[in-house]
């Protein structure tokens, strides 16, 4: 979005202050854009990653599942997530861990078995190994 705003001062030119301050917040503006767009492309990959995990057809006799997400999910969320590792996994004892470091989304960890909705290995993907 740009604003094509100009004030002319008194002496005929262009108002520097008032081009800073348009500027400034065209850069605010832009950056709540993106920090909203962020918290919903995580959220979304917890959903997307319980979703997987729903749909799976496959069952597994393993002992303990860890469910790594980057921020405490809600009592909702968890109990909703539980059901569905359960389904999966029907001797599991379910463990929920918070790692910020994924960034966002969900790991989980089954015995070897790994599935990874995490933000962190989605821009791994995307941008190649150099995302820490």
């Amino acid at each position: 979005m740009q604003l094509n705003i100009f004030y002319l001062n008194r002496k005929g030119g262009f108002d520097r202050m008032i081009l800073l301050k348009i500027v400034f917040l065209q850069i605010i503006l832009a950056a709540g854009v993106l920090f909203v767009l962020w918290e919903i492309l995580k959220r979304e990959l917890v959903q997307e990653g319980l979703r997987a995990i729903e749909q799976s057809e496959v069952r597994f006799d393993i002992a303990d599942v860890s469910v790594i997400t980057a921020w405490q999910l809600s009592s909702v969320e968890e109990n909703r997530m539980r059901a569905a590792v359960q389904r999966q996994f029907p001797s599991a004892e379910v463990v929920f861990v918070v790692n910020v470091d994924i960034m966002g989304g969900l790991v989980v960890k089954a015995g070897d078995l790994i599935l990874d909705h995490s933000l962190l290995t989605r821009m791994k993907h995307l941008f190649g190994q150099h995302v820490t």
